[in-house]
């Protein structure tokens, strides 16, 4: 399980994406098959992003999980924390 602070990881890889991907689904008690449907994405792609094997994933589509998740992708300067 990884540990975060109220809703904010610091991402140092796509295994990192994918892991807290899985476990806001896990959260939601969603299905990898329900989170697909509604992303728009096959069961297989969202496999492989939770995974971290899903690394060549288009962007757009790691996007849409996570809109389907109920997560917002937020890019910020690190200086500005």
């Amino acid at each position: 399980m990884l540990r975060y602070y109220s809703i904010m990881l610091v991402v140092r890889g796509p295994r990192d994406v994918g892991v807290w991907l899985a476990e806001r689904r896990r959260e939601l008690g969603m299905t990898q098959h329900e989170v697909a449907e509604k992303a728009r994405v096959s069961r297989q792609l969202l496999s492989r992003v939770e995974n971290g094997s899903g690394i060549r994933t288009e962007f757009y589509k790691i996007l849409a999980i996570s809109k389907a998740l109920g997560v917002e992708v937020i890019l910020s300067n690190r200086e500005a924390w």
